[in-house]
C-alpha cells in the first residue's frame, strides 16, 4: 500500500471515529433534554471536587511506557493526534483529533 493510500485510510478512519463520537454526544444530549452552550473550559476543567487529584505545576520528564497512557492521579488530560496529508494533485490537508478524559 502506498504512502497515500496509507494517509487517505488513515483520515477516513479518523473520520468514521469522529463521526461516530460525535454521534454518541448528540443522542446522548437529546436523551438529557438539556444542552448547554455557554459552558467554558475552565468551568469544565477547574470547576468541581479537585482534592486527592495531582496538579501539574511544573514541567516533567517523560518517561515511556509510561507515559502513553492515562495518568489517573490527575483529573484532566488530553491527547492529540495530528497530521498532514496531500492529494494527488498538490493540495494540503491538516488534521487534528484530540480526546479528553
Amino acid at each position: 500500500m502506498s504512502v497515500k493510500s496509507n494517509a487517505q485510510v488513515a483520515l477516513g478512519a479518523i473520520a468514521i471515529i469522529t463521526l461516530g463520537i460525535a454521534t454518541v454526544l448528540i443522542v446522548r444530549a437529546q436523551r438529557v433534554g438539556v444542552v448547554r452552550a455557554s459552558t467554558t473550559v475552565a468551568e469544565v476543567l477547574g470547576s468541581g471536587d479537585t482534592a486527592g487529584y495531582a496538579r501539574a505545576t511544573q514541567p516533567i520528564s517523560f518517561e515511556f511506557p509510561r507515559d502513553h497512557g492515562a495518568h489517573p492521579e490527575f483529573r484532566n488530560e488530553w491527547w492529540y493526534f495530528t497530521g498532514s496529508l496531500n492529494t494527488r494533485d498538490g493540495r494540503r490537508f491538516g488534521y487534528q483529533l484530540t480526546f479528553f478524559r
